[in-house]
């Protein structure tokens, strides 16, 4: 069975579903909790910060991406 992923880098967060629609679902709920919990932990700043986030001004401006491609490959399963 295929599935759908979807990848945020920037994050370093990703997520897949059976199909585009429950991936992307599934994604937003992950983004909000990965938000929800580093402000709740006070760390939100100091891990955007990791990830190579900026705060310019009074916003979070992400990674530039320099360059971006979709792999896919084949992974053999033992019977």
């Amino acid at each position: 069975m295929r599935r759908r992923s979807i990848c945020l880098p920037a994050l370093d967060l990703s997520t897949s579903g059976k199909t585009l629609e429950e991936a992307r679902k599934r994604f937003g709920e992950a983004a909000m909790l990965f938000f929800d919990e580093l402000t709740r932990r006070g760390t939100l700043g100091e891990v955007l910060g990791e990830l190579g986030w900026q705060k310019i001004n009074r916003s979070w401006k992400p990674p530039m991406v320099v360059s971006q491609q979709s792999e896919t490959i084949k992974i053999p399963v033992a019977a």
